[in-house]
Order: C-alpha cells, then sequence, then structure tokens
C-alpha cells in the first residue's frame, strides 16, 4: 500500500512538472512591474495574455567595449513589437540614458533596463548572445 501511494506521488509530481514546462519558442509569462529578460526572438506575455512582447532586434551597439576607454558612451538599440488591445506596434528603446529608454503601448510602460553582453574589443559579440533586460508597469 504505502509503495502504491509513493508511485501515485510520483506520478502526481511529473505530471505537474510537465505542465510547468513551456513549448521551445512558445511565450513565457512574466508579472508586470518586475524585471525579466528576453533573447532575440523570444516572446513573453503578460497581465493575463493582454500584451505580448517581442525581442524583435538589435538594431546597433555602439556602446564604448568594457575593455578601452572611450570619450563618448555610445549607444545600443533595440527593437520590439508589442501585441494587444492596441493592436501591433514596433517600439524602438535604447541604453543611452539621452534617448529613449522606455516607451508608452497603451496603458502600458515597457522599459529597458540593461543589454548583455557589454561589448569587447577581445570578442566578438554574437546577436543571438544578447540579453534584454525589460520592466512593464501599467499607467
Amino acid at each position: 500500500m504505502k509503495s502504491l501511494a509513493v508511485a501515485i506521488f510520483a506520478l502526481m509530481l511529473a505530471a505537474s512538472c510537465a505542465s510547468s514546462t513551456r513549448a521551445p519558442g512558445a511565450p513565457r509569462t512574466v508579472a508586470l512591474d518586475r524585471e525579466f529578460e528576453l533573447r532575440i526572438g523570444e516572446e513573453a506575455r503578460l497581465d493575463n495574455g493582454r500584451v505580448n512582447v517581442t525581442f524583435a532586434s538589435l538594431i546597433n551597439d555602439s556602446r564604448c567595449p568594457g575593455n578601452v576607454t572611450c570619450i563618448h558612451e555610445g549607444n545600443a538599440e533595440i527593437e520590439l513589437i508589442v501585441t494587444g488591445d492596441e493592436g501591433q506596434k514596433r517600439l524602438s528603446l535604447n541604453t543611452n540614458r539621452r534617448m529613449a529608454q522606455n516607451e508608452r503601448y497603451g496603458l502600458y510602460r515597457i522599459a529597458l533596463t540593461q543589454l548583455v553582453p557589454y561589448p569587447r574589443t577581445d570578442r566578438p559579440t554574437q546577436e543571438e548572445d544578447y540579453g534584454a533586460t525589460l520592466v512593464i508597469t501599467r499607467g
């Protein structure tokens, strides 16, 4: 009897783990007001599916490499595709504080808080290496 209970528990545990995994390429659910990271091509869903955000592309990365000294900090710019009640909108967000680091989409504000990796002269960065840390708030 005890082994039957253990077997049932193991099956229930396995089923709950399987249901919590997402298919490759499927949007992942993220929470409002919390930072999350997207890689190029990844999509996030939030606010009960009302808004989807996709990290579409790296437009450019002219930030000063971390292993040299520059007189200008440079900028990295990414493109997001946001879909929801307001339709589809392309947003351009920047790492440089003098440029747009956040944009509105309907009731939401989408902000880029970090883009990694930081460029270096001793190793090239591939596009698939980039991860954008975002936070989305309402209001």
